[in-house]
């Protein structure tokens, strides 16, 4: 059975945590509850949970600090982010940190189903249970979950082109569409379906480098179906339409105009 460590200053709040885990996970354990960052880590240390549920504006150690703090004891231990502060700064920190997931008060059950539920589901790396009073560390090679940026562009990477979209990505990472857009906007400064379209848009540049294609042709290798959509959003960013782009590099001329870009340029 998992061990989950609630920690807000609010009691009406860690009261309402355990009611949504009671009826969304019924098997997991809340172990202990945490009004402050500092018991939140002398907590962490001597009942080594699976999962801790983390406020950011908290007394005596904020949230995030006392988050790096676990994680330095416990690399191994999923941290998720409960906050009321629709924050870039907070939101840019954890999720570069390697927490499992940042979620905003008012919490949707769709949303916290899906983070807890990954968070949940991977795999734990501890070795040894730690003793009460300690905390247990990584053995040798052990290393901490990647950050979540990390995780989402090879979720990204590990979509074939014609499939690739924001559910697609999501099934692979186990989150909401809804919660990995969000994520997204935060974690690389960018909509997640531009990032996406600047990719396609790489992609049939180097396509149209190497052979002769149609608009449509273009279109079904990288699941862009709307032929108008398609030539408009190529010519936003090349300053030329496909078929022209395709005419240039047959001379022998590759250079595009205008707003031409790297899909991570902004992130």
């Amino acid at each position: 059975m998992s061990g989950v460590l609630i920690v807000d200053d609010e009691e009406l709040s860690r009261i309402a945590m355990r009611k949504l885990l009671g009826r969304l996970f019924p098997g997991v354990l809340v172990v202990g509850e945490a009004e402050n960052g500092r018991i939140a880590v002398e907590l962490a240390a001597a009942l080594s949970p699976d999962i801790v549920l983390m406020d950011i504006k908290i007394p005596a150690i904020n949230g995030l600090d006392a988050a790096s703090l676990v994680l330095r004891a416990a690399p191994e231990t999923a941290v998720i982010i409960v906050s009321a502060y629709d924050n870039f700064s907070f939101a840019q920190r954890a999720l570069n940190m390697g927490l499992a997931g940042y979620l905003l008060k008012p919490i949707r059950e769709d949303e916290f189903a899906s983070v807890f539920g990954a968070a949940l589901g991977r795999p734990s790396g501890r070795r040894h249970p730690a003793q009460p009073g300690t905390a247990s560390f990584p053995e040798a090679g052990e290393a901490a979950a990647p950050p979540l940026r990390t995780r989402i562009e090879a979720a990204i990477a590990a979509c074939p082109l014609p499939e690739l979209g924001l559910e697609a990505a999501a099934r692979r990472l186990g989150m909401s569409p809804q919660h990995l857009s969000r994520v997204f906007k935060l974690a690389f400064g960018l909509k997640f379906v531009d990032y996406v379209a600047a990719r396609k848009i790489e992609a049939a540049k180097a396509m149209l480098r190497e052979e002769s294609l149609t608009v449509e042709e273009l279109g079904r290798r990288i699941g862009w179906t709307d032929q108008g959509h398609l030539s408009r959003v190529f010519r936003e960013r090349t300053g030329l339409t496909p078929k022209a782009y395709a005419r240039q590099c047959r001379a022998g001329d590759c250079l595009t105009r205008g707003g031409d870009r790297d899909p991570g340029a902004s992130a």
